[in-house]
């Protein structure tokens, strides 16, 4: 049996297309390496002359340019004008009254401190340092001056008021 007839069909194919590419190549590189001869320059047209350039002289606004550069626009510690820009002549305009604010009162500050909270079934207890800084024991639902104690919970306590609510925490872990 011949080697070529071993060979399946897939084998056959590859071969073939092999054959092919080589083919190819070898005409693709032929072709590659003629040389063609280069086209034949274009002819040289006159150039023309360059314009005479003129310095212009030297005006007013020279120095009014030079001093804005003196004055150096673009400096780090330049701070914008306290007014508006106004052309020459424009009158300066009238001052403003500042609207009256209405004077509001700073909101009060509370100085009641959580010294400890204990979390029962039943509810809380919470150790508040009034104003004054005496220690009282609170249960949950009782009342403080104007606040109620309405939640306890380990390490915080909340009271309530009439329109405020304060949420007390302790300083450390409990």
């Amino acid at each position: 049996m011949s080697a070529l007839a071993r060979w399946t069909l897939a084998a056959r194919v590859a071969a073939a297309a092999l054959a092919g590419s080589a083919a190819l190549a070898v005409t693709t590189f032929a072709a590659w390496r003629q040389v063609e001869p280069l086209p034949p320059a274009p002819r040289a047209e006159k150039i023309a002359a360059m314009p005479e350039v003129r310095v212009p002289r030297r005006d007013a606004s020279d120095g009014v340019v030079l001093a804005a550069v003196a004055r150096d626009p673009f400096r780090a510690d330049r701070r914008r004008p306290p007014g508006r820009y106004r052309m020459p002549g424009e009158p300066a305009p009238a001052p403003v009254d500042a609207p009256q604010l209405p004077v509001t009162q700073p909101p009060p500050v509370y100085a009641y401190r959580l010294l400890g909270t204990v979390v029962l079934e039943s509810g809380g207890l919470a150790a508040l340092a009034g104003p004054s800084g005496e220690g009282k024991i609170v249960r949950l639902g009782q009342q403080i001056d104007q606040f109620r104690l309405v939640r306890v919970t380990p390490g915080s306590a909340t009271l309530a008021g009439s329109d405020t609510t304060l949420v007390l925490r302790t300083g450390g872990s409990e």
